[in-house]
């Protein structure tokens, strides 16, 4: 059995990987352990910032965001009738609430202007500055202590799972093959991939792109060809309360806080988050990290004190040891490509590692340059 590319990792940046390669006319075998999203893909909250312009000078990976959520828009269009898979993205506006004068200053337009995409005006946008009293009639159970909130009208809201699902189907429309096994090591010879080992016997390519998120690095570890390389990703648990809020109506926007956030979801639940923790591979939910976002979540929203919380979640977000992705060829083991350290905002990332990683592993991604920032072999 041979493929010109294998993708270990059902998430969303192995299912995009395996949709722009099968997509190019590629043979594609994904292979997942699980199933397709099993882990941060399919528990994430699935927010998408509005579209922007980074100004000159802005790091790379601002410019990576913004190519992957036009990336997003345009899969938007097309991936439910190329796969019959439909999923939820929806335009649901966003308050970026402030609780003092400094979070206010950060916030309004003036300080954002620079982030807006050139061709769309703040109008169009609907990017506006609000004083409590002003936001209060669109939301009026967010506390007191809110002294204002940044109004966005252009943001999303996705199904992280339903994603990854409809990737993959419009992949295997195109000819690409699910692989339904555990990996037990990644073939070199040479310097250079030859193919894979799993439970289900040996697989040849030219080509692996490991995708497995937080597992990527135990994965190479474990491998006797590939235990000399080194992937410093590791997993950040983060945790989501999903509340029922019984008579209570749903939020009509989506809302942010720091690194916190709350938005009701089309399974009829509120669901606020998250946690950064260190706790290893540990994908339990925790009492810490529940009492953590419960006491954030009524700082912001004093009526959830007391409201059932109906299901408790936890997943592991790979994130790499500097903060950016990790997408490229690693040093010293040929055809051996990186895509995973989406962290936080991999959802968002997902579409542009897996269109890079794609470009990368065909020898087409000619603007390297233009991402050398996420190679593996800044840690060699």
């Amino acid at each position: 059995m041979s493929y010109d590319a294998i993708v270990i990792g059902g998430g969303i940046s192995g299912c995009a990987t395996a949709y722009y390669l099968s997509s190019a006319g590629h043979s594609v075998a994904l292979i997942e352990k699980d199933s397709l999203a099993a882990h941060a893909s399919g528990f994430a909250f699935g927010s998408l910032h509005t579209r922007f312009q980074p100004p000159p000078g802005s790091p790379p990976v601002e410019w990576f965001r913004a190519e992957s959520i036009e990336l997003h828009h345009e899969l938007a269009e097309i991936l439910p009738e190329q796969s019959g898979v439909g999923y939820h993205f929806v335009e649901k506006a966003g308050l970026v609430l402030a609780f003092d004068e400094a979070e206010a200053a950060q916030l309004k337009p003036s300080g954002i202007a620079g982030f807006l995409r050139d061709d769309w005006s703040e109008d169009r946008l609907d990017v506006r500055w609000l004083a409590y009293g002003e936001f209060s009639h669109i939301e009026a159970r967010v506390s007191t202590d809110v002294i204002g909130a940044l109004y966005l009208g252009g943001t999303r809201e996705i199904s992280p799972g339903g994603f990854a699902n409809a990737l993959w189907a419009a992949a295997e429309s195109n000819g690409a093959t699910l692989i339904n096994a555990e990996v037990s090591e990644i073939n070199l010879a040479n310097g250079a991939v030859s193919g894979v080992t799993t439970t289900d016997g040996t697989i040849s390519t030219d080509i692996v792109v490991l995708a497995a998120g937080a597992w990527s690095r135990t994965l190479l570890n474990q491998g006797s060809s590939t235990s000399h390389i080194d992937l410093p990703v590791f997993p950040l648990k983060g945790e989501i309360l999903r509340y029922d809020l019984g008579d209570e109506p749903p939020l009509p926007v989506s809302l942010w806080w720091g690194s916190d956030y709350a938005s009701s979801k089309p399974d009829g639940l509120l669901h606020v988050g998250t946690t950064h923790t260190d706790s290893g591979f540990d994908e339990n939910p925790s009492d810490s990290g529940r009492g953590a976002i419960a006491r954030s979540a009524e700082h912001a929203l004093p009526f959830l004190a007391g409201k059932k919380v109906s299901q408790h979640t936890a997943c592991l977000r790979p994130t790499s040891l500097d903060g950016l992705p990790i997408v490229g060829e690693m040093p010293d083991a040929r055809g051996l490509i990186a895509a995973t350290g989406g962290g936080p905002i991999g959802i968002e990332l997902g579409p542009a590692i897996g269109k890079l990683a794609a470009s990368i592993a065909v020898g087409q991604s000619g603007n390297s340059s233009r991402y050398r920032e996420f190679s593996p072999a800044r840690f060699a």
